[in-house]
């Protein structure tokens, strides 16, 4: 009997062993022809990883956020490579715009399947989390398929400011440890590594050939680069704007976050100054400025005293900024006229005539009667009454809210943004676990700086891959928050 059953198992294995191998030449012969026979090879090539990620983050939605942080990098690289395998179409790129935020997707129903599976209910501040974000999702997505666009632009703008946001959530779960998302951002930091050396290689040597030939496709709106005195590095992503931005973020959390217990590894310091150098690199002064602000909260950010000084102090800023804007305007040019201007590299350095289009936004926000409505307006007018795209009025995150959202709008986000940073900076005050504190404090100084940067320089919210770093960042920091040494799980109630 027992010979009989070790024939069965001996026969099932056997059978197993046979069909994997067999099933796995036949997907990959039927891969391999799809790639030849598609109009191009490379975005044929992008299909297949792209299906097979789906499929990872169904089944396994840690290895699939993993997966999403490598996307981000270098699907915009992907894109433009595309130009190098043959003639590349439009349906071409919008493949390669939406592996992110179906792969994000995927992670949300794989993580929804596993609580499902595993009979597992969530916690009560995660239904409170839950609860506003979508809250905040369907307001947004209402307000860009209303907004005039058209159905599918709509959503290809809900794609970018509000379809990344339930990673707050599905991070928290995927990852509730502290030491689990100090593994997670080491991997993040060695997946960008490449990014910030290709940056520092663009400054020094250029663009490449075929990199110049994408912008003028027409396919993406880094055209305007083209009109620079030289076209400013953007590496592996889409725009120096989100170069600069995220290379900045990287740079605060290996300077901030202690991966090594309760100390800093040995190439933290080198890593992150390579971060830096990729930021000056890109010569877009948001991340500088959000770099600066990072250095700042991650001194004050330790006791409630100078974090309230903190703020007031960046809150007054912005304020004289916005109350002072025409007098700024007037006095761009003759302040430009003093700072260096020798060489391609010094002009763009020190070209400040730039931040008069966030300025210019400042003063609609304050004199233009058309930005002053209660829930938003969507046909927006310049100063002689021809219809302009917002892009072109407003260049700063409050106006973008005020225009999306009205003044209903601008209320509800600066109460929602003063009551979460409040709430945040008490829990991770009153974290007893003192690892835990100082990675929250590195999370928290991140997150606000990015907030407060995006004031300046214009949502970075909306910008890829900025938005899906901001989501899981929170995420990470709500398990901080939320962490008890006692139990060794997130487990409390955020009151």
């Amino acid at each position: 009997m027992n010979a009989v059953r070790s024939g069965e198992t001996f026969s099932k294995e056997s059978l197993l062993r046979l069909i994997f191998p067999t099933v796995g030449c036949v997907a990959a012969i039927i891969a391999g022809w799809f790639i030849v026979e598609y109009d191009n090879p490379l975005t044929g090539a992008l299909i297949v990883m792209a299906l097979t990620a789906f499929f990872v983050a169904i089944v396994n939605p840690k290895a699939g956020l993993y997966l999403l942080i490598v996307a981000t990098g270098y699907v915009d690289l992907f894109k433009r490579l595309g130009l190098l395998a043959g003639d590349l179409a439009f349906g071409d790129v919008v493949v390669s715009m939406a592996v992110a935020p179906i792969l994000c997707a995927c992670i949300c129903l794989g993580v929804v399947l596993q609580q499902i599976s595993k009979h597992r209910r969530l916690e009560v501040w995660q239904y409170v989390v839950l609860a506003i974000l979508v809250m905040i999702m369907g307001c947004v997505l209402l307000q860009d398929v209303s907004g005039g666009a058209g159905l599918l632009e709509g959503l290809q703008d809900f794609a970018n400011s509000g379809a990344y946001f339930p990673l707050i959530l599905v991070a928290g779960i995927l990852f509730p440890k502290p030491e689990d998302v100090k593994q997670f951002l080491k991997f993040c930091l060695l997946a960008y590594l490449p990014v910030a050396l290709y940056a520092i290689w663009q400054q020094i040597f250029g663009l490449n050939a075929f990199e110049l030939h994408y912008m003028q496709t027409g396919y993406t709106m880094t055209v305007t680069l083209l009109d620079d005195i030289r076209p400013r590095p953007f590496s592996t992503l889409n725009s120096p704007h989100a170069l600069t931005v995220m290379s900045a973020i990287l740079a605060s959390l290996a300077f901030f976050v202690q991966f090594k217990g309760n100390k800093r590894a040995a190439w933290q310091i080198p890593l992150g100054i390579l971060f830096v150098a990729a930021c000056c690199a890109s010569l877009s002064r948001a991340g500088w400025v959000l770099l600066a602000l990072g250095v700042i909260g991650w001194i004050c950010f330790r006791r409630a005293s100078t974090t309230l000084g903190f703020y007031g102090f960046v809150t007054g800023l912005l304020v004289l900024l916005i109350v002072n804007a025409d007098p700024l305007l007037d006095s761009l040019a003759s302040l430009q006229q003093k700072l260096p201007s020798g060489g391609a590299f010094a002009e763009q350095t020190f070209r400040i005539e730039t931040f008069s289009d966030r300025l210019y936004s400042f003063r609609n926000m304050v004199t233009n009667p058309v930005f002053h409505t209660w829930f938003g307006n969507p046909e927006l007018h310049g100063p002689n009454g021809e219809a302009v795209s917002h892009d072109e009025l407003v260049h700063d995150q409050l106006t973008q809210v005020l225009v999306r959202f009205g003044f209903v709008g601008l209320t509800g986000f600066l109460v929602l943004v003063v009551g979460a940073l409040t709430l945040t900076h008490r829990r991770v005050l009153a974290q007893k676990d003192l690892p835990t504190r100082k990675t929250a404090i590195a999370l928290l100084t991140v997150l606000a700086a990015i907030i407060y940067s995006g004031m300046l320089f214009g949502s970075h919210l909306g910008v890829f891959p900025v938005n899906v770093f901001f989501s899981v960042l929170g995420g990470f920091l709500l398990v901080c928050c939320a962490y008890s040494k006692e139990t060794g799980t997130s487990t409390r109630e955020l009151r």
